[in-house]
């Protein structure tokens, strides 16, 4: 369903419904040592034909002679792999809506839940290579580490021989949740039942449920907000939540609902959270704007109980930090990007929307974040920085293989300094594979280019304009490539 966004943006309807995920992370493993090497591995790597249930057996027995690990260990190489893309979600105890582990050689000869019939070490090789639905999710298995790992399971998964893995140095922890906030939370907003706000959310047998929590604002008029923290309780079904603002009456206080999509042109966003992201202090000049008095608080919570766990009962969300003594710069959400897009039956395009700072706003501001949102014909976006609108393009985001599952934000540390008449430049590339035009629309089956980035002072865009009023300001969207005048 195609929506007039000048319209959604005077009645208030002013946010979007990103699907965040996080499980996988993006460093490198080690090559390959003991269960193939150079031109083996890259050739192992786009086979891809072993039965995995049917080739296990004997390969992995005949190989773990002389072996002093246990039988049930993967080779070194692999193990790094693993722990580093997918240990976040697929632990011995898998968590944020993960269904199995893939921690040992047995994980992956079990039929997959999600497909009985086949083993999970078949649909592993299918998913590394996926381009809608790659594993890890943010595509971040290098080329060398996925044909260590496809090499390994097209090789029958023969276990590690010889010494044990030496232990990877541990990270440095990052403390995260309300106790390692810097202060005592002044608000929080956890999920429950419908109608009863103190007992938690039974979460169904279900995939990809999307549930929505109403509160009344507890907020003052200058209330800020200075830090908040994710405050997770059953990590099994858990996949993400967003927090949003509303002042549409349609979002009543104690309901809890599934939202889906509809939330998307209803709320703004304030913050978010997804597995590997951690608490977000805001500098001490700024402070983000909250929902005033008389407005509504949404948690939308992404559940994905595919495991079927009988006893998901969920009571996670979020904890805030606030100050009722405003902070000299005003932070929240700047749309960039365009509404003009128009993809034929078959076709690849390319659309582009040009944030004119120089007409849009009135001081200096800093960019703190940036979220990135497309939908599904989405195949990458980029937003870039043109200094005085003539320079060489300064790449700020860049999501090169776009994966609606994984939507997630990109901190900017130190934060982007803008100056007017910078411009930032947002493209989307798509790929329409229907029948029918693809074009600007809140539902899945259209399209969305936009970079939703968090930015201070955002009263640097309350200005008048011809095209509607002072708020639309904070939506500086271009329209057709050439951005607003």
């Amino acid at each position: 369903m195609g929506i007039d966004l000048k319209a959604a943006l005077r009645g208030g309807a002013v946010g979007i419904a990103l699907a965040l995920s996080a499980c996988g992370g993006s460093g490198d493993a080690s090559p390959v040592e003991e269960t193939c090497e150079g031109e083996a591995c890259a050739e192992a790597s786009t086979g891809g034909t072993t039965d995995p249930v049917a080739s296990t057996g004997d390969a992995a027995e005949g190989s773990s002679s002389g072996g002093e690990a246990p039988a049930g260990d993967v080779p070194c190489e692999v193990a790094a792999i693993l722990s580093a893309h997918c240990g976040e979600c697929h632990a011995d105890s898998p968590a944020f809506g993960a269904p199995m582990s893939l921690v040992d050689i047995e994980d992956f000869r079990v039929p997959a839940i999600t497909e009985p019939a086949r083993a999970v070490a078949e649909l592993t090789l299918e998913r590394v290579d996926d381009t809608e639905r790659p594993m890890p999710p943010d595509g971040g298995l290098s080329d060398e580490d996925k044909a260590v790992l496809t090499g390994w399971i097209d090789a029958g998964m023969p276990p590690h021989e010889g010494a044990a893995c030496e232990d990877e140095p541990d990270a440095p922890d990052q403390p995260t949740g309300p106790d390692a906030l810097p202060c005592e939370p002044a608000a929080e907003f956890h999920a429950f039942a419908d109608g009863a706000p103190s007992e938690p959310f039974v979460v169904p047998d279900v995939d990809d449920l999307y549930m929505c929590f109403v509160f009344d604002s507890p907020f003052g008029d200058i209330t800020q907000g200075t830090a908040w923290a994710p405050d997770i309780d059953d990590e099994r079904v858990v996949h993400h939540w967003l927090l949003l603002k509303t002042d549409n009456p349609d979002y009543v206080p104690g309901t809890a609902f599934p939202c889906g999509n509809d939330v998307t042109l209803e709320t703004q966003m304030l913050m978010g959270w997804a597995p590997g992201t951690h608490n977000f202090v805001m500098p001490e000049e700024a402070g983000l704007e909250l929902p005033a008095p008389g407005e509504r608080v949404v948690l939308q919570i992404h559940y994905n109980n595919t495991a079927g766990y009988d006893d998901a009962l969920d009571q996670s969300g979020v904890a805030l930090c606030t100050t009722e003594e405003p902070r000299p710069n005003l932070a929240s959400t700047l749309w960039l990007g365009t509404t003009e897009i128009e993809v034929p039956p078959g076709e690849r395009v390319t659309t582009t929307g040009n944030c004119n700072t120089g007409v849009r706003a009135t001081e200096p501001f800093k960019m703190l974040l940036s979220w990135p949102h497309m939908h599904e014909f989405g195949e990458a976006i980029r937003t870039e920085i043109i200094r005085d609108g003539t320079g060489e393009p300064q790449m700020l985001t860049e999501v090169p293989e776009w994966n609606f599952e994984n939507q997630i934000y990109y901190p900017y540390e130190p934060a982007i300094d803008v100056t007017p008449g910078d411009i930032l430049r947002t493209s989307c590339d798509f790929y329409n594979d229907t029948d029918q035009t693809v074009t600007f629309g809140e539902g899945t089956g259209d399209e969305m280019c936009f970079d939703f980035a968090l930015v201070y002072p955002i009263t640097a865009f309350d200005i008048d304009n011809p095209f509607g009023p002072p708020e639309l300001g904070r939506y500086c969207v271009g329209l057709g490539g050439s951005g607003f005048p």
